[in-house]
């Protein structure tokens, strides 16, 4: 999401939690009413019958990290009587004033020098709060556990384990969460407005919302898992759910997870266990990852295999990429035929510079003595393309957007995007084709309109109105349009290892121009937009910066 750089004071309501809670009720409700579970809407109907100042409590309660507080350290201003909230919320069964608690449980609600008071511990103060702690456990007694509940009412929220389905259900995700809401009122994320379809859903079924939880579940756990060793890391990917067939997001999300658990196995030494999570992944790098397990392990006939099947039919351009260079540098070594890798060196120029911010920043500076230079790195063409497709972006496209809180519809990376808003994009690049001076004036109108508002593909930080008609003017059409065609070919990978800097000399034209200090070399993507750039007569080198030494003194 993209800060707005122009924030104004907004003084939220005090009951706004409240409502951005019921909000998310009520949509979940209208949309996915026939979904939810017996036990979901019987927790609908108790939160609805209770009175504003239980549902606020209730709220403010379930919104915090811990699920016990004690009565008398709660405190919120905008809610009167908060004792008989909390006795109305009992009665409903939303929390528990009468829970039945072991002493590993209260501990935490008291402080250091409470505990020593109320268990009369001589020569506590002595204690690290960690070891009175151990101490308490060790002397346990039903004296401890009676003089610690009565000390004060504990309030033990109920029914929690609900929320997560409400918020999948609005949201889409268990990524965000009620803050957005407040970002929005506060002015510090501003969201485009777009249609949302209620006909449309992203879950059709309750066994779809619960494979989503039960993703979402074993994520929470994965770092856990992972240190625990290779028996529990197969364990979580049995646990991991078989997604629906047309449940792309889901099937994009277990295959990342799939890819991450089998990495970890192959750094514990587990190949085989590896090769086994690789091969139910649908998502790269996995097919990269499995060639180079049978390439070490000796299997080099599946290896070769693997790459002539990426090769037919690459994921994305990445993927070709790697089994073609792989592929070449091992059929050296075992004595296979493969065709040569027909690439180009980008051309290199050495400058000697003297040290004072960045290796980016300090090139940019000598660049500047003869002519314009902007530090764009990944933002110029992809937040240009963003200001120049935003009619596609944000198309009222069926099940695009599913909640008000989106910077990029739900399909934005899936292979279709691109297909799904056609007319709109085509639409874009054939104005900047045939009514360049009309294109120019429409996309400014568009960086000065819509300022600050969330866009996946635009950079408001980093992008300004001087370098935009700066490049704007100085770039030929068919340049933007080449560039364009390749980031919107794959926007998940494409729109990173551009160059660092764009240097406009005095004398005109351009210059793509990609930074590396001292022992810096370039990367994977880095070189294949540089081939890319090659191809296509973009002017573009590398600027190997080394700095100067200044002399000793004598």
């Amino acid at each position: 999401m993209t800060s707005d750089a122009t924030k104004t004071s907004v003084e939220l309501p005090l009951d706004y939690y409240h409502q951005n809670f019921c909000q998310v009720l009520s949509v979940v409700q209208q949309r996915y009413g026939d979904l939810l579970s017996e036990y979901e809407l019987g927790f609908l109907q108790k939160f609805y019958s209770a009175s504003k100042n239980a549902q606020c409590l209730y709220v403010r309660l379930s919104g915090r990290s811990k699920s016990l507080f004690r009565l008398s350290k709660i405190q919120y201003s905008e809610i009167p009587n908060l004792s008989h909230a909390a006795i109305e919320l009992d009665n409903l069964e939303l929390i528990s004033l009468s829970a039945d608690l072991e002493i590993e449980e209260m501990l935490p609600l008291f402080t250091k020098p409470e505990l020593i008071e109320l268990l009369g511990i001589s020569n506590g103060s002595k204690f690290k709060r960690s070891d009175l702690d151990a101490y308490i456990l060790e002397q346990r007694s039903i004296l401890t556990l009676t003089r610690l509940k009565n000390a004060d009412t504990i309030v033990a929220v109920l029914q929690e384990e609900h929320l997560p389905t409400f918020r999948l259900c609005f949201f889409g995700n268990l990524y965000q969460d009620l803050t957005e809401f407040v970002l929005r009122d506060l002015a510090v994320y501003r969201f485009e407005s777009y249609s949302l379809d209620t006909t449309s859903r992203q879950f059709e079924s309750r066994k779809q919302l619960e494979q989503h939880l039960r993703f979402y579940a074993c994520s929470m756990l994965c770092d856990e898992t992972v240190a625990e060793g290779s028996e529990s890391i197969v364990a979580l990917s049995k646990a991991l759910p078989t997604p629906l067939a047309h449940d792309y997001s889901l099937i994009r999300r277990v295959s990342r997870l799939r890819n991450r658990l089998a990495r970890d196995l192959e750094r514990q030494q587990h190949d085989e266990l590896a090769l086994n999570l690789y091969e139910k992944s649908n998502y790269p790098p996995s097919r990269e990852r499995r060639a180079r397990i049978y390439m070490a392990t000796g299997k080099i006939e599946q290896s070769f295999s693997l790459c002539h099947e990426i090769l037919q039919a690459p994921v994305d351009e990445a993927e070709a990429v790697f089994a073609q260079q792989f592929s070449q540098r091992h059929a050296k070594r075992h004595n296979k035929p493969w065709d040569p890798i027909v690439t180009t060196v980008p051309e290199v120029r050495h400058l000697e510079l003297e040290k004072d911010r960045s290796v980016e920043l300090d090139t940019a500076n000598h660049l500047a003595r003869d002519g314009t230079c902007f530090y764009v790195e990944n933002s110029l063409f992809s937040s240009v393309l963003g200001l120049a497709i935003w009619p596609a972006i944000f198309a009222p496209v069926q099940g695009a957007f599913s909640h008000p809180f989106q910077h990029r519809p739900d399909d934005f990376y899936d292979a279709d995007f691109k297909a799904r808003r056609k007319d709109y994009i085509d639409d874009a690049l054939m104005l900047q084709r045939n009514e360049p001076t009309i294109f120019k004036q429409k996309l400014l109108k568009t960086y000065t309109t819509k300022q600050g508002t969330a866009n996946p593909l635009v950079h408001w930080q980093a992008i300004d109105e001087t370098l935009l008609k700066k490049a704007l003017e100085q770039i030929p059409v068919a340049h933007w349009q080449l560039v364009f065609e390749r980031l919107l070919a794959d926007l998940r990978n494409n729109r990173n290892g551009l160059p660092d800097l764009i240097y406009f000399p005095d004398d005109g034209g351009y210059e793509l121009v990609e930074v590396k200090g001292p022992g810096d070399r370039l990367q994977n993507n880095q070189k294949r937009w540089m081939q890319f750039f090659h191809s296509h007569g973009i002017p573009h080198w590398v600027a190997q910066v080394s700095w100067k030494v200044e002399p000793e003194n004598v």
